[in-house]
């Protein structure tokens, strides 16, 4: 750097030369027009790949959260705890009585797609206050689940493990009130008793669920196989559906009553004359389903990439009149 001195003796001003005061007094008069600091526009959004966002916003309740974990940090301090290990935080809203936080997920994280996928997030260092789902299966009455239906994988490429189980005597009616509101919170609408029960599961375990009413499958089977070059589904948005060979779909022993992953049937769908319900819960190949969700022109919803360890499929049931 050229010392102040050697420009004086040179006859050179020092303000016109280095365009800033020097002494440390008022600022220099040279006006700089700096605009402000901005991301490429590259960034400015969220990226998409074939139409698909690469992240996926997932609503957390901060009362459903304290629940599990018994957490006694703020919303707002959960929030900065959150955003410090990497999940950005779009907003904090407040709605009668508990604090939404609205959570953007990277494609990479599916384990922060559920509540408790939070939970050591949330509490740091503390023990997890709930107790985790028991894997031991509720005894039944004495008929098992093999002499009321089966279930068979044609395709384990595709789905290593599907689980299934029946709920009879169902009674379908308004879910509960404590339900509702808090589905409705996170953006859920409520529909009946079953169908919300396994989006509570969902949104608190992370694994998705599907319920098919078991009288409308054909030989009362599952079968989960690739579907046949120009199958038709129509599934429960209305749409009628054109499937290919690559596509895998859950069938009974006529046709197709589900896209694995993606959306149920129309056919088998839960309704209010509904009394026994066939449950599942699947390891769907993630590529497979992001594949038939983007050639049917389908967003894949944020549970279809959550995928379960693959263990061994089984089936049961629970006593006649107890209901999820």
């Amino acid at each position: 750097m050229v010392h102040p001195n050697v420009l004086h003796a040179a006859g050179v001003d020092a303000e016109e030369f280095f365009r800033v005061r020097i002494r440390f007094r008022n600022r220099s008069h040279v006006f700089f027009n700096v605009q402000p600091r901005r991301h490429p526009v590259a960034f400015r959004k969220r990226r998409t790949v074939s139409g698909t966002s690469l992240i996926r916003p997932m609503y957390i309740s901060y009362n459903w959260l304290r629940e599990l974990t018994g957490t006694t940090s703020t919303p707002l301090e959960l929030r900065e705890r959150l955003t410090m290990v990497g999940l950005a935080i779009d907003a904090v809203e407040k709605i009668e009585g508990d604090s939404i936080l609205d959570v953007e997920v990277p494609s990479n994280r599916p384990d922060c797609l559920s509540h408790i996928g939070h939970r050591s997030r949330s509490c740091g260092n503390r023990v997890w206050r709930g107790a985790p789902p028991s894997k031991r299966a509720r005894q039944g009455s004495s008929a098992g689940g093999e002499s009321l239906t089966s279930v068979e994988i044609r395709d384990p490429d595709l789905c290593p493990r599907y689980a299934a189980r029946i709920i009879r005597g169902v009674t379908i009616a308004p879910s509960p009130l404590w339900l509702a509101k808090r589905l409705e919170e996170i953006g859920q609408r409520p529909i009946n008793n079953v169908c919300r029960h396994y989006y509570y599961v969902l949104h608190e375990l992370g694994q998705p669920l599907h319920a098919f009413d078991f009288a409308k499958l054909v030989e009362h089977r599952i079968v989960v196989r690739r579907a046949r070059a120009a199958e038709k589904l129509e599934t429960l948005d209305g749409v009628e559906r054109t499937l290919d060979s690559q596509m895998l779909v859950i069938a009974d022993a006529e046709g197709p009553v589900a896209l694995a992953g993606i959306m149920g049937g129309a056919a088998s769908q839960i309704s209010n004359v509904t009394t026994d319900v066939l449950i599942e819960s699947a390891y769907f190949n993630s590529d497979s389903v992001r594949r038939t969700a983007r050639r049917l022109g389908r967003i894949q919803k944020p549970h279809a990439a959550l995928n379960a360890v693959p263990i061994a499929k089984t089936f049961c049931e629970h006593k006649p009149g107890v209901s999820s």
